[in-house]
């Protein structure tokens, strides 16, 4: 099994992310903004074409993503 990219965001960062129903593909680490519901699973990703795209409760809930205080990695 491929390993699972996982993203840190801010707070405001993720509130766009739902707001904007972008999804997140676990794969490339790109984000679709092919209006993903918020529970969405395996969507195709349009970047790499893999199905490995998901909502961001979805993503939330599996811990696909992690809510930081601030971003570090820049």
């Amino acid at each position: 099994m491929a390993k699972v990219k996982r993203l840190r965001l801010t707070i405001p960062e993720l509130e766009e992310f739902r707001e904007s129903y972008s999804g997140y593909c676990t794969e490339c680490g790109d984000f679709t903004t092919d209006q993903c519901e918020p529970d969405a699973e395996n969507y195709e990703c349009t970047e790499c074409g893999v199905e490995s795209v998901h909502g961001a409760e979805n993503a939330l809930i599996m811990g696909m993503l992690h809510v930081v205080a601030e971003r570090i990695d820049q």
